[in-house]
């Protein structure tokens, strides 16, 4: 127990040197109801609690900060961290997201910022993602500072793809870094098969028009989900997460790592206007024959689907259409239950047909 000088107590009506005591105190922020370590100062002489200005403020700081992890928010530390990353501003990051820097400034310390938001800031995180904001805001923040950004994402990319390799270096981990978990609703009920799943990025990769990252993972969700209506099983085994641009494979690094070995998968670095994306490219054809007579025709399906988009954040804005994306939250794993309410899908006596103007 410490002592503060110089407190007011309002029921003393003068300054006193108030004991300061830390309670663990059960609060209720906003519409949930946190634990959390609150400091209480104690009027030596009258034994009341007093409401020091600066004791409250940080009272409240913490208070909000446990609400924020409970609720899966990012932390203060952690939106600073978003923009500290790329060399920016609080004011530059605010132009870039289309908030005003007081915004950013409230949630530091200690407002709590909107889901919405919050996704806003985790996708801006993404090197690719920040490039496309620099490439189209960029010129609303000081020069310097645009180029650094620019700089920095662009070296976040490369460790990426130098982090899929070191991966690549002990294969045994990619099952365990995809699929820990025994064969469940959350992967189809089939346990990750890497053959499957490397012979479905080959097709696809031979078979779909501009197969950046984005549409690859949007295609084998499309893909595993139509064949979990349709048979009861997923094609792949691979566990999907809720993503802010749609559902992602979860563990999407290391899945690459395992199919781009340069004998059957490689990637390619394209520039497009001022950002880059890595292309998935097939380096042979897909052996059809680890799939049934329904699985190639889904296969199939699910390829002309996808080649129905010019762009691949036309597909990535149509799987947030799909209820499995809707009814989960970021992060959150997708069970392969959804499968059944796909909007692209339509099972009629056990043959798939998916829901595109143009899939013939």
């Amino acid at each position: 127990m410490n002592e503060i000088l110089e407190t007011y107590c309002s029921t003393c009506a003068h300054k006193v040197s108030a004991c300061e005591e830390t309670r663990a105190e059960h609060l209720k922020v906003r519409d949930a109801w946190v634990d959390v370590d609150q400091v209480v100062l104690t009027c030596p002489e009258c034994g009341g609690r007093i409401g020091d200005e600066r004791v409250e403020s940080a009272n409240l700081r913490r208070a909000y900060e446990a609400y924020r992890e409970g609720q899966g928010l990012l932390s203060a530390s952690q939106i600073r961290d978003a923009y500290d990353s790329y060399g920016l501003s609080q004011a530059s990051f605010g132009k870039l997201l289309g908030l005003g820097g007081a915004t950013l400034s409230r949630y530091e310390n200690g407002g709590v910022q909107t889901r919405q938001i919050d996704q806003a800031i985790r996708a801006a995180s993404d090197p690719h993602a920040m490039l496309d904001l620099l490439a189209e805001k960029g010129a609303e923040i000081p020069a310097a500072q645009r180029g650094r950004a620019e700089q920095r994402a662009r070296e976040k990319l490369a460790r990426g793809r130098e982090s899929r390799f070191e991966y690549a270096v002990v294969r045994g981990d990619f099952s365990l870094v995809l699929n820990p978990a025994d064969a469940s609703e959350l992967t189809g009920f089939r346990a990750f098969d890497v053959d499957r799943a490397r012979e479905m990025a080959v097709f696809f990769a031979s078979r779909c028009k501009h197969f950046f990252k984005l549409r690859f993972f949007k295609t084998m969700f499309y893909a595993d989900f139509t064949a979990f209506a349709e048979t009861s099983r997923s094609m792949s085994g691979l566990r999907y997460a809720h993503a802010p641009n749609g559902p992602i494979v979860h563990g999407h690094e290391a899945l690459l790592a395992a199919l781009v070995d340069g004998e059957s998968l490689d990637v390619e670095e394209h520039e497009i206007g001022e950002t880059s994306a890595e292309k998935i490219v097939a380096l042979r054809d897909a052996d059809l024959g680890v799939f049934s007579e329904r699985e190639r025709i889904i296969l199939q399906k699910t390829a002309d689907f996808v080649n129905s988009f010019r762009k691949s954040s036309e597909l990535s804005e149509r799987s947030h259409d799909e209820p499995g994306w809707r009814g989960t939250e970021n992060g959150q794993l997708i069970s392969y239950e959804y499968a059944f309410d796909l909007t692209t899908t339509d099972c009629i006596n056990g043959e798939c047909s998916l829901r595109s103007s143009q899939c013939k």
